[in-house]
């Protein structure tokens, strides 16, 4: 979580940038980490320079998985899509962060919230929630900078819940 975290606040790193970013991770940890970002499609290598006989290799994330259209994620693995949420969630780590190390926190004036909610719903109350959503906030979305308005991230995560066999019955 921290190299993804490392590589949000910056566009491309090598390996030895990376660790000079986080220098209490043992080298060979960072190393196998990184790998397994890249198996796990989270980083990709973006070049890969020969520097006194090794190979130095550049990464950036994939941020593509962080916003996903409902045809990608129809046809995304488990894995993947477990690989896209975790830089999804990192983003929003990442971006917590920025906002705590301010100076003067405000956040209820600043209208910081997280919350986790339960809604039962049909497949229709489900779709006509998710319509009038994307219409209120299309207009928002369209709205540029001014000086009275503040830029907010809007993190939505809709996960179905298997249901018990007790829900069921009812």
């Amino acid at each position: 979580m921290r190299i993804i975290q490392t590589f949000l606040s910056e566009d491309e790193l090598t390996t030895a940038q990376v660790r000079e970013r986080l220098p209490d991770v043992p080298v060979a940890t960072l190393y196998r980490h990184v790998a397994e970002l890249v198996t796990g499609n989270l980083l990709q290598i973006v070049r890969e320079e020969k520097i006194r006989g090794t190979s130095a290799r550049t990464y950036r994330l994939a941020l593509e998985l962080a916003q996903l259209d409902a045809q990608t994620v129809a046809a995304m693995s488990a894995e993947e899509l477990q690989a896209a949420f975790g830089l999804f969630s990192a983003g929003l780590s990442a971006d917590l962060g920025r906002y705590l190390q301010q100076p003067h926190l405000n956040p209820l004036d600043d209208g910081l919230t997280f919350a986790q909610i339960a809604v039962y719903a049909s497949s229709e109350q489900y779709q006509q929630l998710m319509t009038t959503w994307h219409a209120a906030l299309e207009a928002l979305m369209k709205q540029g900078p001014a000086p009275d308005r503040q830029r907010r991230i809007l993190a939505t995560i809709m996960v179905p819940v298997p249901q018990l066999t007790s829900e069921v019955d009812q």
